[in-house]
């Protein structure tokens, strides 16, 4: 069996409304309602989402209200603190897992293929570690400064979104290796596991597989919507 953990312990500081952009209604939908059905599988046995302690009851109470939806989906959620840092509050989640392998989400990403989960499902059966991402099409250039200083060959970059999916033994060695509460700030959970010597696998991403993050991205959001 597989466990999902879905990341929505942000406070949403680039989200200009009076909800956090996990419990903005998208087309009669709260953002996370959306995400967390996207994951009705049988080999998922759990959906374990960070979230902040400040907003806990919110979550029940939105949990509840859309039960109906799955409720079988829906009985597989588990709740857990987050911190200020996302990979800490993954280190809570991944803490929590009772399954072999984990794929893990952003809450705010609803957008997420069936496609996409159904490669990371199949190459779980093979893989250690497994990352979603698309080729840029724009050029790239390193800078200094307002100064371009080179140029960089965009056939060799990877604009990773998620999930991204691990064999859990191997994801809690990495984070027993490292100083959970040092100064490095790990954007993601592969880049532990990178540090380490594991080479990801990568499954082709999807340009509509956006992570809201800003009022600019509800606007692409509102499209995709219309075209579920």
């Amino acid at each position: 069996m597989i466990s999902v953990i879905l990341t929505a312990a942000g406070k949403s500081t680039r989200f200009k409304s009076d909800v956090l952009k996990q419990f903005y209604i998208l087309d009669d939908l709260p953002i996370i309602i959306r995400t967390i059905l996207k994951f009705d599988y049988e080999e998922i046995g759990e959906i374990i989402i960070c979230i902040n302690k400040d907003n806990e009851k919110e979550f029940n109470d939105i949990l509840s209200e859309y039960n109906h939806l799955n409720k079988k989906l829906f009985d597989k959620i588990i709740l857990v603190h987050g911190s200020n840092k996302r990979y800490l509050s993954v280190y809570n989640a991944v803490n929590k897992v009772k399954n072999e392998f984990v794929i893990i989400h952003d809450g705010v990403r609803p957008f997420v293929s069936e496609k996409i989960i159904k490669e990371h499902i199949n190459l779980l059966k093979t893989n250690d570690a497994i990352i979603t991402g698309i080729r840029p099409n724009d050029s790239i250039k390193l800078t200094e400064g307002n100064k371009v200083s080179s140029i960089i060959n965009r056939d060799n970059i990877l604009l990773t979104q998620t999930p991204q999916s691990f064999n859990v033994k191997g994801l809690k060695e990495c984070y027993n290796k490292i100083d959970i509460n040092g100064e490095l700030d790990y954007t993601d959970e592969d880049s532990i596991l990178n540090s380490f010597g594991y080479k990801s696998i990568i499954v082709s991403g999807d340009i509509k597989n956006i992570k809201i993050t800003s009022n600019e991205d509800l606007i692409l959001a509102e499209r995709f919507v219309k075209c579920e």
